[in-house]
Protein backbone atom coordinates (compact mmCIF):
# COMPACT_ATOMS: atom_id res chain seq x y z
CA UNK A 1 0.00 0.00 0.00
CA UNK A 2 1.23 3.48 -0.74
CA UNK A 3 2.34 5.92 2.14
CA UNK A 4 -1.09 6.89 4.86
CA UNK A 5 0.39 9.18 7.09
CA UNK A 6 0.21 9.79 9.72
CA UNK A 7 -0.46 5.61 9.98
CA UNK A 8 2.62 4.28 11.16
CA UNK A 9 4.69 2.31 8.58
CA UNK A 10 3.76 -0.77 11.06
CA UNK A 11 0.31 -0.41 10.40
CA UNK A 12 0.03 0.48 6.55
CA UNK A 13 1.61 -3.42 6.40
CA UNK A 14 -0.20 -4.89 8.49
CA UNK A 15 -3.14 -3.16 7.67
CA UNK A 16 -4.65 -5.61 4.50
CA UNK A 17 -3.81 -8.43 5.69
CA UNK A 18 -5.46 -7.76 8.79
CA UNK A 19 -8.55 -6.74 7.17
CA UNK A 20 -8.57 -9.58 4.32
CA UNK A 21 -8.82 -11.87 7.21
CA UNK A 22 -12.33 -10.79 8.37
CA UNK A 23 -13.70 -9.03 5.38
CA UNK A 24 -12.11 -11.68 2.77
CA UNK A 25 -11.33 -10.24 -0.52
CA UNK A 26 -13.81 -11.01 -3.64
CA UNK A 27 -13.97 -9.59 -6.81
CA UNK A 28 -17.55 -9.85 -7.80
CA UNK A 29 -20.55 -8.24 -5.73
CA UNK A 30 -22.24 -10.06 -2.96
CA UNK A 31 -24.27 -9.27 -0.04
CA UNK A 32 -23.26 -8.37 3.13
CA UNK A 33 -24.63 -9.33 6.70
CA UNK A 34 -26.86 -6.36 6.45
CA UNK A 35 -28.08 -7.27 3.33
CA UNK A 36 -26.39 -4.58 1.56
CA UNK A 37 -24.54 -4.91 -1.88
CA UNK A 38 -20.89 -4.91 -1.10
CA UNK A 39 -17.50 -6.14 -3.24
CA UNK A 40 -13.90 -6.25 -2.74
CA UNK A 41 -12.29 -6.60 0.69
CA UNK A 42 -15.68 -5.20 2.50
CA UNK A 43 -16.23 -2.15 -0.06
CA UNK A 44 -19.81 -1.35 0.29
CA UNK A 45 -21.41 -0.31 -3.07
CA UNK A 46 -25.01 -0.18 -2.00
CA UNK A 47 -26.20 2.02 -4.76
CA UNK A 48 -26.13 1.59 -8.37
CA UNK A 49 -24.34 4.20 -9.14
CA UNK A 50 -21.35 2.96 -6.80
CA UNK A 51 -21.10 0.02 -8.84
CA UNK A 52 -21.12 1.59 -11.71
CA UNK A 53 -18.39 4.27 -10.72
CA UNK A 54 -16.56 0.54 -10.63
CA UNK A 55 -15.01 -1.05 -13.54
CA UNK A 56 -16.67 -4.38 -13.95
CA UNK A 57 -15.50 -7.08 -16.41
CA UNK A 58 -17.52 -9.76 -18.07
CA UNK A 59 -15.10 -11.90 -19.35
CA UNK A 60 -12.53 -10.24 -21.32
CA UNK A 61 -14.75 -7.14 -22.18
CA UNK A 62 -16.02 -3.48 -20.37
CA UNK A 63 -19.35 -4.50 -18.88
CA UNK A 64 -22.03 -2.28 -20.04
CA UNK A 65 -24.25 0.50 -17.62
CA UNK A 66 -26.51 -1.66 -18.19
CA UNK A 67 -25.08 -5.17 -17.15
CA UNK A 68 -23.85 -3.29 -14.03
CA UNK A 69 -26.99 -2.28 -13.31
CA UNK A 70 -28.67 -5.73 -13.98
CA UNK A 71 -25.88 -7.32 -11.94
CA UNK A 72 -26.74 -5.19 -8.79
CA UNK A 73 -30.03 -5.36 -8.70
CA UNK A 74 -30.06 -9.39 -8.85
CA UNK A 75 -27.47 -9.71 -6.47
CA UNK A 76 -30.11 -7.42 -4.26
CA UNK A 77 -32.50 -9.32 -4.59
CA UNK A 78 -30.58 -12.95 -3.68
CA UNK A 79 -30.63 -12.31 0.46
CA UNK A 80 -31.56 -15.85 0.69
CA UNK A 81 -27.54 -16.36 0.73
CA UNK A 82 -26.20 -13.58 2.45
CA UNK A 83 -26.20 -15.50 5.55
CA UNK A 84 -23.73 -17.71 3.51
CA UNK A 85 -21.20 -15.13 3.14
CA UNK A 86 -19.97 -13.97 0.05
CA UNK A 87 -18.54 -17.00 -1.37
CA UNK A 88 -22.21 -18.15 -2.34
CA UNK A 89 -22.23 -15.20 -5.00
CA UNK A 90 -19.81 -16.47 -6.76
CA UNK A 91 -21.24 -19.09 -8.82
CA UNK A 92 -24.30 -16.66 -9.51
CA UNK A 93 -22.65 -13.10 -10.45
CA UNK A 94 -20.87 -12.82 -14.09
CA UNK A 95 -19.41 -9.67 -13.67
CA UNK A 96 -15.90 -9.47 -11.97
CA UNK A 97 -13.17 -6.84 -11.11
CA UNK A 98 -9.86 -7.41 -11.92
CA UNK A 99 -7.33 -8.09 -8.87
CA UNK A 100 -5.49 -4.79 -9.62
CA UNK A 101 -9.06 -3.10 -8.63
CA UNK A 102 -9.53 -4.44 -5.77
CA UNK A 103 -6.22 -3.34 -4.49
CA UNK A 104 -6.90 0.34 -5.41
CA UNK A 105 -10.00 0.20 -4.40
CA UNK A 106 -8.94 -1.06 -0.76
CA UNK A 107 -5.95 1.80 -0.57
CA UNK A 108 -8.03 4.44 -1.62
CA UNK A 109 -11.07 3.90 0.82
CA UNK A 110 -8.54 3.08 3.69
CA UNK A 111 -7.11 6.43 2.77
CA UNK A 112 -10.45 8.12 3.34
CA UNK A 113 -11.67 6.31 6.27
CA UNK A 114 -8.33 7.04 8.18
CA UNK A 115 -8.80 11.04 7.04
CA UNK A 116 -12.23 11.03 8.51
CA UNK A 117 -11.44 8.64 11.11
CA UNK A 118 -7.77 11.13 12.41
CA UNK A 119 -9.90 14.42 11.52
CA UNK A 120 -12.55 13.77 14.19
CA UNK A 121 -10.14 12.24 16.21
CA UNK A 122 -6.60 13.73 16.48
CA UNK A 123 -5.70 11.95 19.17
CA UNK A 124 -5.33 8.75 16.82
CA UNK A 125 -2.82 10.78 14.55
CA UNK A 126 0.12 9.70 18.11
CA UNK A 127 -1.25 6.94 19.52
CA UNK A 128 0.41 3.62 19.32
CA UNK A 129 0.61 1.05 16.12
CA UNK A 130 -2.18 -1.03 18.10
CA UNK A 131 -4.58 1.57 19.11
CA UNK A 132 -4.43 3.04 15.39
CA UNK A 133 -5.03 -0.81 13.48
CA UNK A 134 -7.94 -1.37 15.97
CA UNK A 135 -9.78 2.09 15.28
CA UNK A 136 -9.54 1.65 11.56
CA UNK A 137 -10.48 -2.48 11.83
CA UNK A 138 -13.43 -0.71 13.85
CA UNK A 139 -14.08 2.06 11.11
CA UNK A 140 -14.01 0.10 8.38
CA UNK A 141 -17.06 -2.22 9.60
CA UNK A 142 -19.24 0.63 11.79
CA UNK A 143 -18.07 3.88 9.54
CA UNK A 144 -15.70 6.52 10.01
CA UNK A 145 -18.30 7.82 12.27
CA UNK A 146 -19.33 5.64 14.37
CA UNK A 147 -18.86 7.11 17.78
CA UNK A 148 -20.29 9.94 16.88
CA UNK A 149 -23.95 8.21 16.37
CA UNK A 150 -27.07 8.54 18.45
CA UNK A 151 -29.76 6.82 19.46
CA UNK A 152 -33.22 8.81 21.09
CA UNK A 153 -30.05 11.15 21.49
CA UNK A 154 -27.40 9.36 23.33
CA UNK A 155 -24.54 8.03 22.70
CA UNK A 156 -24.67 4.65 20.62
CA UNK A 157 -20.63 4.14 21.92
CA UNK A 158 -20.70 6.22 25.26
CA UNK A 159 -17.74 4.30 26.83
CA UNK A 160 -15.83 3.48 23.51
CA UNK A 161 -16.35 7.35 23.21
CA UNK A 162 -14.81 8.35 26.60
CA UNK A 163 -11.77 6.79 26.53
CA UNK A 164 -10.95 7.85 23.22
CA UNK A 165 -11.69 11.44 24.39
CA UNK A 166 -8.95 10.67 27.24
CA UNK A 167 -6.41 8.49 25.17
CA UNK A 168 -7.00 5.73 27.83
CA UNK A 169 -6.64 2.57 25.51
CA UNK A 170 -7.13 0.61 28.36
CA UNK A 171 -10.54 1.73 29.07
CA UNK A 172 -11.51 1.38 25.54
CA UNK A 173 -10.58 -2.30 25.45
CA UNK A 174 -13.21 -2.77 28.50
CA UNK A 175 -15.64 -1.09 26.28
CA UNK A 176 -15.10 -3.32 22.76
CA UNK A 177 -18.88 -4.97 22.38
CA UNK A 178 -19.12 -8.97 21.27
CA UNK A 179 -17.26 -12.06 21.90
CA UNK A 180 -16.04 -13.35 18.68
CA UNK A 181 -12.61 -13.76 17.20
CA UNK A 182 -12.39 -10.37 16.22
CA UNK A 183 -13.61 -8.30 19.12
CA UNK A 184 -10.84 -10.87 21.30
CA UNK A 185 -8.31 -9.05 18.89
CA UNK A 186 -9.53 -5.75 18.98
CA UNK A 187 -9.50 -6.04 23.27
CA UNK A 188 -5.92 -6.89 22.84
CA UNK A 189 -4.94 -4.65 20.28
CA UNK A 190 -6.53 -1.43 22.85
CA UNK A 191 -4.17 -3.43 25.91
CA UNK A 192 -1.44 -3.83 24.00
CA UNK A 193 -2.01 0.62 23.10
CA UNK A 194 -2.46 1.12 26.81
CA UNK A 195 0.94 -1.10 28.04
CA UNK A 196 2.97 1.02 25.27
CA UNK A 197 1.41 4.48 26.50
CA UNK A 198 2.04 3.39 30.40
CA UNK A 199 5.46 2.35 29.64
CA UNK A 200 6.49 4.78 27.64
CA UNK A 201 7.59 2.24 24.56
CA UNK A 202 8.18 3.28 20.98
CA UNK A 203 4.50 3.98 19.77
CA UNK A 204 5.44 3.14 15.76
CA UNK A 205 5.68 -0.58 16.92
CA UNK A 206 3.17 -3.05 15.85
CA UNK A 207 2.94 -4.97 19.38
CA UNK A 208 -0.39 -7.37 17.78
CA UNK A 209 0.17 -10.97 19.09
CA UNK A 210 2.67 -10.14 21.17
CA UNK A 211 3.00 -8.42 24.95
CA UNK A 212 4.19 -5.00 25.12
CA UNK A 213 7.31 -5.32 27.57
CA UNK A 214 10.12 -2.80 29.05
CA UNK A 215 13.70 -3.05 30.08
CA UNK A 216 14.76 -4.18 33.25
CA UNK A 217 15.46 -0.89 33.48
CA UNK A 218 12.21 0.45 32.89
CA UNK A 219 10.16 -2.22 34.85
CA UNK A 220 11.87 -2.56 38.06
CA UNK A 221 12.15 -6.27 39.57
CA UNK A 222 9.71 -4.73 42.91
CA UNK A 223 7.11 -3.58 40.68
CA UNK A 224 4.20 -5.72 40.46
CA UNK A 225 3.88 -7.59 36.65
CA UNK A 226 0.12 -7.22 36.46
CA UNK A 227 0.90 -3.20 37.39
CA UNK A 228 3.14 -3.48 33.69
CA UNK A 229 1.74 -6.22 31.42
CA UNK A 230 -1.68 -6.26 30.02
CA UNK A 231 -4.25 -7.26 32.31
CA UNK A 232 -3.36 -11.70 31.87
CA UNK A 233 -6.56 -12.90 33.33
CA UNK A 234 -8.40 -11.89 30.34
CA UNK A 235 -5.22 -12.46 27.55
CA UNK A 236 -7.28 -15.28 25.22
CA UNK A 237 -5.40 -16.86 22.27
CA UNK A 238 -5.77 -19.80 20.34
CA UNK A 239 -7.10 -21.48 17.02
CA UNK A 240 -9.74 -24.07 16.41
CA UNK A 241 -8.32 -25.34 12.89
CA UNK A 242 -7.77 -29.01 12.82
CA UNK A 243 -3.72 -29.87 13.28
CA UNK A 244 -3.29 -32.96 11.66
CA UNK A 245 -0.19 -34.96 13.52
CA UNK A 246 2.39 -37.56 12.41
CA UNK A 247 3.91 -39.95 14.27
CA UNK A 248 7.22 -38.04 15.67
CA UNK A 249 8.02 -34.55 17.39
CA UNK A 250 6.56 -31.69 16.02
CA UNK A 251 5.41 -28.05 16.57
CA UNK A 252 1.68 -26.61 17.99
CA UNK A 253 0.27 -24.36 15.75
CA UNK A 254 -0.72 -22.42 19.22
CA UNK A 255 -2.80 -19.49 17.33
CA UNK A 256 -3.47 -17.98 14.17
CA UNK A 257 -1.12 -15.00 13.94
CA UNK A 258 2.23 -16.57 15.04
CA UNK A 259 3.75 -17.35 18.30
CA UNK A 260 2.37 -16.19 21.91
CA UNK A 261 5.10 -13.65 23.88
CA UNK A 262 4.63 -14.35 27.56
CA UNK A 263 7.19 -11.62 29.36
CA UNK A 264 9.78 -9.66 28.89
CA UNK A 265 12.33 -7.71 31.00
CA UNK A 266 12.28 -8.32 34.76
CA UNK A 267 10.09 -10.28 36.44
CA UNK A 268 8.93 -12.03 39.36
CA UNK A 269 7.84 -15.29 37.33
CA UNK A 270 4.11 -16.20 35.89
CA UNK A 271 1.89 -18.97 36.20
CA UNK A 272 0.37 -19.88 32.35
CA UNK A 273 -2.89 -21.79 31.68
CA UNK A 274 -3.69 -23.51 28.53
CA UNK A 275 -5.56 -26.44 26.82
CA UNK A 276 -5.40 -28.39 23.75
CA UNK A 277 -7.58 -30.31 22.48
CA UNK A 278 -7.43 -34.16 20.21
CA UNK A 279 -10.33 -35.77 17.74
CA UNK A 280 -10.12 -38.70 20.17
CA UNK A 281 -8.53 -40.25 23.16
CA UNK A 282 -4.89 -39.97 22.36
CA UNK A 283 -3.07 -43.32 22.68
CA UNK A 284 -0.29 -44.15 24.60
CA UNK A 285 2.99 -43.00 24.58
CA UNK A 286 1.25 -39.39 23.40
CA UNK A 287 3.24 -36.15 24.65
CA UNK A 288 2.85 -32.50 24.87
CA UNK A 289 6.32 -30.80 25.69
CA UNK A 290 5.16 -27.04 26.81
CA UNK A 291 8.40 -24.97 26.38
CA UNK A 292 9.45 -20.98 27.22
CA UNK A 293 11.80 -19.97 25.05
CA UNK A 294 13.95 -16.70 24.55
CA UNK A 295 12.95 -15.99 21.30
CA UNK A 296 14.31 -12.24 21.29
CA UNK A 297 18.00 -13.15 22.06
CA UNK A 298 17.56 -16.87 20.22
CA UNK A 299 19.10 -18.40 23.41
CA UNK A 300 17.35 -21.74 23.53
CA UNK A 301 19.72 -22.81 26.61
CA UNK A 302 16.95 -21.31 29.03
CA UNK A 303 14.29 -23.35 27.68
CA UNK A 304 12.13 -23.86 30.37
CA UNK A 305 10.36 -27.55 29.57
CA UNK A 306 7.24 -29.54 30.75
CA UNK A 307 6.36 -32.94 30.17
CA UNK A 308 2.44 -32.76 30.36
CA UNK A 309 1.59 -35.22 32.86
CA UNK A 310 -2.23 -35.81 31.89
CA UNK A 311 -2.49 -36.12 27.78
CA UNK A 312 -4.86 -38.65 28.29
CA UNK A 313 -7.45 -37.11 30.75
CA UNK A 314 -10.24 -36.28 28.89
CA UNK A 315 -8.14 -35.19 25.86
CA UNK A 316 -7.24 -31.56 27.28
CA UNK A 317 -3.84 -30.56 28.97
CA UNK A 318 -4.20 -28.34 31.44
CA UNK A 319 -0.31 -26.57 32.15
CA UNK A 320 1.32 -23.91 34.77
CA UNK A 321 4.45 -23.31 34.67
CA UNK A 322 6.98 -20.55 35.88
CA UNK A 323 8.84 -18.83 33.62
CA UNK A 324 12.29 -18.33 34.77
CA UNK A 325 12.65 -15.15 37.34
CA UNK A 326 15.45 -13.89 35.90
CA UNK A 327 14.79 -13.51 31.90
CA UNK A 328 16.67 -10.02 32.05
CA UNK A 329 16.97 -7.22 30.02
CA UNK A 330 15.62 -7.11 26.34
CA UNK A 331 14.56 -10.83 26.15
CA UNK A 332 11.30 -11.99 24.88
CA UNK A 333 9.62 -15.03 26.80
CA UNK A 334 7.42 -17.07 24.20
CA UNK A 335 5.52 -20.40 24.50
CA UNK A 336 5.85 -23.46 22.43
CA UNK A 337 4.08 -26.29 22.18
CA UNK A 338 5.27 -29.78 20.95
CA UNK A 339 3.13 -32.92 20.68
CA UNK A 340 5.22 -35.81 20.64
CA UNK A 341 3.06 -39.17 18.11
CA UNK A 342 4.06 -43.08 18.90
CA UNK A 343 4.93 -44.18 15.67
CA UNK A 344 2.39 -45.95 13.86
CA UNK A 345 -0.61 -43.56 14.53
CA UNK A 346 -1.73 -41.26 11.61
CA UNK A 347 -5.27 -40.36 12.50
CA UNK A 348 -4.90 -38.44 15.60
CA UNK A 349 -5.87 -34.47 14.98
CA UNK A 350 -5.49 -31.56 17.48
CA UNK A 351 -8.72 -29.40 17.32
CA UNK A 352 -8.24 -26.64 19.59
CA UNK A 353 -5.84 -24.73 21.21
CA UNK A 354 -6.66 -22.51 23.93
CA UNK A 355 -4.55 -20.14 26.04
CA UNK A 356 -6.86 -18.87 28.42
CA UNK A 357 -5.01 -16.79 30.81
CA UNK A 358 -2.69 -16.15 33.30
CA UNK A 359 -1.84 -15.87 36.92
CA UNK A 360 0.85 -14.48 39.73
Amino acid sequence: MEALMPLQPSVIKAWPPHVKKFEGQLTWMYLDTKNKVTTGTGNLIDSVSAAQALPWYKGSRRATKEEIKDEWNYVKSRKDLSKRSGWAYDDVTKLRLHQSEVDRLLTETTKKFWSNLSNRWPILNNAPADAQLVALDMAWQNGPGFLDLKSNGKWVWPNMRAAWQDGDWSKAADSVPGSGSRAVIRKRLFKNAGAVVKLNLDRSKLWNMTTPFGTAQEVPVKETPTEWMINMKDVYSGTSKDQALKPGEQDVKINDDGGVSIIGGANKGVDLLASVAFNREPPKGTELLWRIVDYKSGDNKIAHNRQSESALQKCSINFKGAIPADSGKDREMRLRVVCVVPAGVTDLVITNVQITGWKM
